[in-house]
């Protein structure tokens, strides 16, 4: 029995020493954890996935645009060289394909039939030198960035294709909702500082957010923020820098390029505040060290009340055996089949209980026979 206890009192005593250390030991992992840069390591990871999501996001409206303003130029470049087309064949043809403008422009570059009748006569040509190469067949067509020109603060996508004879078709999109999709990036995440887009050359496009040292920088030298948009640009690479008080991803967005091949259309260059970003992640290890606890707490208790019931039922059914062999049932047994320290208790009860109805109930029957020649055979020398 005080081999039994003593075991116990170890279980106890082990599981005691385990609720304790587990709170601690999360405690230090953490520490260690922020100490050798973790920390800034997640909120790398955070900031280059976020900014991977919003590069995605622009690719898709992008290549949707596109395929819309390719749809609408060949329409009407099929039905140019069927019929003479008016302004309200050209208005019909873009609701129906979904665009905003379908121009015709004659060889000087001047707009000849429009679905916008009040453009007739601006000179396109004066806008884009690009779509002269068009006309002129130097370039076979063109998709012209997100911000080729703003109308009445509209962000509008264009694609020229030619007709032949220097004369060409360009249709117009808007894409507006470029600019409301960063626009919600940076309101619905306190973490994102300022989000923008730019060409392959480091040309600002669009800004959302902090935006007044992205404009100034844009222009800068290979130091600058231009530079590092072209390196990207170059490389295909995204890449996440160090600023005051923050990171800086950037990540290049593949398509169609001015020249009308496949290769990075724009960059994404998406600002994130990392003493915002340490205290989201922090919270996160907070929230995760507490669950963590709470559960180390439910395991310690649920190994507690199993350990506890391990011991209280078999010793219950101890006492009940003896109570039975009190009363004179010799043939109760209670076969626990354990290998610890109630499992030898109750083998021994089991022994005992045997030797009783063996020994000491058959001596008593034989006396009772009249058999005085009874001897009991001694277990050992004690007895």
């Amino acid at each position: 029995m005080g081999g039994m206890l003593t075991s116990l009192r170890a279980r106890v005593a082990l599981l005691a020493l385990v609720a304790a250390l587990v709170p601690t030991l999360i405690t230090l992992g953490v520490s260690v954890w922020i100490q050798r840069g973790g920390l800034r390591d997640v909120a790398t990871a955070e900031a280059e996935a976020r900014a991977k999501v919003v590069a995605e996001s622009i690719r898709e409206i992008d290549e949707s645009a596109a395929r819309l303003l390719r749809a609408a130029a060949v329409h009407a470049r099929a039905a140019d060289s069927a019929a003479t087309l008016s302004n309200a064949d050209l208005a019909a043809m873009a609701d129906e394909v979904g665009v905003e403008e379908l121009h015709l422009v004659s060889a000087e570059g001047l707009f000849e039939v429009s679905s916008e009748p009040s453009a007739i006569g601006l000179d396109l040509f004066a806008i884009a030198d690009v779509y002269r190469q068009v006309a002129q067949g130097e370039r076979p067509s063109t998709t012209s960035p997100l911000k080729l020109r703003v109308e009445d603060g509209a962000t509008f996508k264009y694609f020229a294709l030619p007709l032949g004879e220097g004369r060409l078709v360009e249709s117009a999109v808007d894409v507006s909702r470029v600019s409301e999709f960063l626009r919600s990036v940076v309101s619905g995440d306190e973490t994102v500082v300022a989000t923008q887009l730019f060409t392959p050359t480091g040309e600002l496009l669009l800004s959302e957010g902090a935006s007044g040292e992205a404009e100034g920088a844009a222009g800068a030298g290979d130091d600058g923020i231009a530079g590092l948009v072209a390196e990207v640009a170059r490389s295909g690479r995204q890449r996440t820098v160090a600023e005051a008080g923050g990171l800086v991803t950037y990540v290049p967005i593949r398509g169609a390029t001015e020249s009308g091949t496949e290769g990075t259309a724009y960059v994404v260059r998406q600002a994130t505040s990392l003493a915002a970003a340490n205290a989201a992640v922090t919270g996160g290890a907070v929230r995760a060290a507490w669950l963590t606890l709470l559960i180390a707490v439910l395991a310690a208790a649920a190994l507690s009340l199993l350990a506890n019931r391990s011991v209280t039922t078999p010793l219950k059914k101890c006492v009940a055996a003896m109570d039975e062999i009190g009363k004179g049932h010799f043939g109760v047994r209670l076969e626990m089949k354990r290998r610890d320290e109630i499992g030898q208790l109750a083998d021994a009860m089991d022994a005992f209980a045997a030797d009783l109805r063996v020994f000491v109930a058959g001596a008593l029957g034989s006396l009772a026979r009249g058999d005085l020649t009874v001897e009991l055979a001694k277990k050992d020398d004690r007895d």
